[in-house]
């Protein structure tokens, strides 16, 4: 089972996004202080070295390489009024210089940097019915290298590619309403290709990861009012879920649990570890006197 956990974030803020190398060893998270404007200030934790800042990477949803030395994010570009208009993906060299990977397109942030190709050749975009493979190391286009999934009237994130390279899972979402389920397809084949849903109960899931060996699934799931880490068994041979998923975490406690806003909570995996978003709240009644003084 699971061993207990120890903080690698400082105390005083909150961790919103987190992504971890495959090895575990370096973890890449943006770290919000209250008091302070909402911004992306993305922080790197390396074996034996403190929380570096990563200047200049000001996107949003960042995602590591593979091999750790790159991060791919959301950059997004305002108006004259300060409001979104434009967002593209951008990937930055840890230390490096910045370029961007696609063109930039009208509106607010509508797509994310999901994940990078096993070679680390192209990053991988989630957003409004499509997931598409951008060539990293090309110039900027005016069309994807590829459409990996399609799914019609249906926003489609956290897309993951298994560690053999051969099936792709993903959130799909259809409206606020109907929830977030998790669905698992063959990185192969046409856009509009079958996949298959992973059963579950709960009417949201999110953060899908996969195991080292592709043999498991992990995810996030609210039950009742916590969030919780669960596991699905997946035959990565004929690429089905196998068995009901198992609850792996018991956070039911305001004062420890996992960050509660979905949108922003995060959950990786990497050298045996798992890196949640915790969260601690409390509070109480105070009674002040001299109210009419």
């Amino acid at each position: 089972g699971l061993k207990d956990g120890r903080p690698l974030s400082p105390d005083g803020g909150s961790a919103l996004s987190l992504d971890a190398s495959p090895d575990g060893d370096s973890v890449l998270y943006n770290f919000v202080q209250p008091g302070r404007r909402l911004t992306p200030r993305w922080w790197l934790i390396r074996p034996g070295r403190a929380p570096t800042e990563l200047a200049g990477a000001d996107g949003h949803f960042a995602r590591l390489s593979r091999n750790g030395e790159r991060i791919a994010y959301t950059k997004m570009r305002t108006d004259e009024s300060g409001r979104e208009s434009a967002n593209a993906i951008a990937v930055r060299t840890i230390g490096g210089r910045e370029h961007l990977i696609t063109p930039w397109v009208p509106g607010a942030c509508c797509r994310a940097a999901c994940d990078w190709t096993p070679d680390d050749r192209f990053v991988l975009t989630c957003g409004h019915e499509e997931m598409t493979a951008w060539p990293v190391d090309e110039a900027t286009t005016a069309q994807p290298s590829r459409v990996i999934f399609r799914r019609a009237e249906h926003a489609l994130w956290q897309g993951q590619y298994s560690p053999n390279g051969r099936w792709l899972v993903f959130e799909t979402l259809r409206s606020m309403v109907a929830g977030a389920s998790l669905g698992v397809t063959a990185v192969e084949g046409p856009p509009d290709r079958p996949w298959i849903r992973v059963p579950l109960r709960q009417r949201w899931a999110d953060k899908p990861r996969w195991s080292a060996d592709g043999k498991t699934l992990y995810f996030l799931a609210a039950d009742s009012s916590f969030i919780h880490l669960w596991a699905a068994r997946f035959d990565p041979v004929r690429g089905v879920v196998v068995g009901e998923p198992v609850q792996l975490t018991h956070f039911d406690s305001p004062s420890f649990k996992i960050s509660p806003a979905m949108s922003s909570t995060e959950m990786d995996l990497g050298g045996g570890k798992v890196f949640l978003t915790m969260e601690s709240t409390s509070g109480s009644i105070w009674m002040l006197d001299n109210v009419d003084r």
